[in-house]
């Protein structure tokens, strides 16, 4: 299973934050279900996160003029993007205060002789 979770929060009593989809949650609810986890990880942070609505307004502004949308395009790519994602791993905030997980699972052994 490749599954992806929105997580727009500061992590909480870690490590017993199950019930927001956090890494912990997904963790559980897969062992839960019998499966295990081969990885988990949390992606985007805090500068991520507070760009999100400089873009989303960027775009659906100025973005929608047709004389300018590939500069905006491009301005909004590189820097609310690119540097902005390099700046959050930079200062390790995926780990803090993640925007989503990215989790890969597999169907576990426990001795079912289930075909299937």
């Amino acid at each position: 299973m490749i599954l992806t979770v929105p997580h727009l929060s500061v992590m909480h009593e870690v490590p017993h934050d199950y019930y927001r989809f956090t890494q912990f949650g997904l963790c559980a609810l897969c062992e839960d279900a019998g499966l295990d986890v081969v990885e988990v990880e949390a992606t985007g942070g805090l500068f991520t996160f507070l760009g999100h609505g400089a873009s989303g307004l960027m775009m659906s502004t100025l973005g929608t003029l047709p004389f300018v949308r590939w500069p905006v395009w491009l301005t909004n790519y590189v820097f609310l993007v690119l540097l902005l994602g390099l700046v959050d791993r930079a200062f390790g905030m995926p780990r803090l205060y993640p925007c989503d997980h990215l989790l890969v699972a597999r169907r576990g052994d426990r001795g079912d002789t289930r075909d299937g």
